[in-house]
């Protein structure tokens, strides 16, 4: 059963990914309800990927340092200049990171899918689910979805 932003139980039962989104939409306490966008997995891409393709360098910077991105205090970039300042202590004088490729808009590239087809589940986990299908734990209705993940 799943539990109300409240900490009440709304006697939902969850069955099935698609029954998540209200939970967690309504998760928050204060404020407005979360954005929940849910994707296919065709829907989520690459970016390592596509940092490969850009052929820019995100990890040293001009001064052939490693760039740690956790750390920076300050994020400064320049129209016109091909280069993207920084400073990690709010007292230091300004870093620069070199991009390797002129300015402008970089070429459109495509977005390649970080996983081709759905993951699968351990089969051990998969042969418990259907135990639970045959033992009529899980209601009818989503038989079908978890004999899909196998």
């Amino acid at each position: 059963m799943a539990k109300g932003a409240d900490g009440q139980s709304t006697n939902i039962p969850i069955a099935v990914p698609q029954y998540w989104t209200p939970v967690l939409r309504n998760a928050k306490k204060t404020e407005k309800p979360f954005i929940v966008n849910e994707v296919a997995t065709e829907e989520v891409v690459d970016l390592k990927q596509l940092e490969a393709d850009m052929q820019v360098n995100f990890k040293i910077n001009s001064d052939k340092e490693k760039v740690l991105w956790t750390e920076m205090k300050v994020i400064k970039i320049v129209k016109g200049e091909s280069k993207l300042k920084y400073k990690t202590d709010h007292r230091t004088e300004e870093f620069c990171f070199e991009r390797r490729r002129a300015p402008g808009r970089p070429p459109s590239k495509k977005l390649s899918p970080a996983n081709k087809k759905p993951p699968k589940i351990p089969a051990a986990k998969a042969k418990d689910l259907m135990d639970l299908c045959q033992n009529n734990i899980i209601p009818k209705v989503h038989h079908s979805f978890y004999k899909s993940l196998n």
